[in-house]
């Protein structure tokens, strides 16, 4: 059976279970033995399974409680990075030719095996040169491992704690929002009340003119208590409009302090929910350019 064949039995049998799978101190015994690649998590079916889904309307207390990353098989990875090196140091392998023809007939009557002739040393000290740059490879694989898994253990860490402040800074902004929302619905009762009395105040001063004596018929005093009744409503209208006025300008200051809060927790959601995307092992998109950015963890 040639090479090519047996290879192709191997992964046959290795597809169907039957092999188990090298370790990755074993990956590269073999040169010509390409791992497979890792399998793809499942993609989750939740309301969090996909950063598309994240909308703005979502706030993180909408999302899933509890955030684990994915698996990641590290160390499957590094053999998938290394395997192109070792198989290209297979093809650096020195196979001397041996003439067996001349030795298989010194004896025509012998049944024996003919001895095999010893690698000469020029193949012995490529072989062990080859041998020290496989074990080489397999260290820089083990280094690889260490790092990364260490890399992504502090990722973890650092990603859970800023997606924990992100979330408490969205439960802050909510309470701001709500004390804000709490100010105008009460500054909007005053302005309405301010509005009422201003109201009130321009009907009685219509009324009181409509009453306005004739001041060459009327008596001296009645005309004196007609115009100090006047005035008297007059400043009161001057009062009333000028609490309206007032009242309507802090409406509209309150009213866009409302919206500026508004604006900071749709931000801070925002932020909340690309941290929870990014601890998820999900891709982000960047607000500013709109492109895709890679898992991180």
């Amino acid at each position: 059976m040639t090479l090519p064949s047996v290879c192709r039995t191997e992964q046959i049998a290795r597809m169907a279970g039957l092999v188990e799978q090298p370790s990755f101190d074993l990956g590269y015994s073999n040169p010509l033995w390409t791992p497979p690649k890792a399998a793809k998590p499942a993609e989750q079916t939740d309301q969090g399974s996909n950063v598309d889904t994240l909308k703005d309307g979502i706030s993180p207390d909408e999302l899933p409680p509890v955030i684990s990353p994915p698996e990641r098989d590290l160390a499957a990875e590094v053999r998938e990075l290394l395997a192109p090196v070792t198989e290209y140091l297979s093809g650096f392998a020195v196979v001397e030719k041996r003439d067996d023809f001349e030795r298989g007939y010194s004896d025509p009557l012998g049944t024996s095996k003919p001895p095999a002739e010893l690698p000469s040393a020029e193949q012995q000290q490529f072989e062990v040169g080859l041998e020290e740059l496989r074990s080489q490879v397999r260290t820089l694989g083990d280094s690889l491992v260490k790092y990364l898994t260490h890399h992504r253990n502090w990722s973890i860490a650092t990603l859970t704690a800023a997606h924990e402040e992100a979330v408490a800074a969205v439960e802050a902004q909510k309470a701001v929002l709500a004390e804000a929302e709490d100010e105008q619905r009460a500054q909007v009762a005053l302005h309405r009340h301010a509005k009422e009395e201003r109201g009130r105040s321009y009907a009685l001063v219509a009324a009181c003119e409509a009453r306005k004596p004739d001041q060459a018929l009327s008596k001296r005093v009645a005309w004196w208590s007609w115009e100090y009744e006047h005035r008297r409503l007059t400043a009161r209208l001057a009062h009333a409009q000028t609490e309206e006025e007032a009242a309507r300008a802090e409406l509209g200051r309150r009213a866009r302090n409302v919206g500026e809060q508004k604006r900071k927790l749709a931000t801070l959601n925002a932020d909340a929910r690309e941290k929870y995307a990014k601890l998820s092992g999900r891709e982000t998109v960047d607000a500013a350019t709109g492109l895709r950015r890679p898992a991180e963890v």
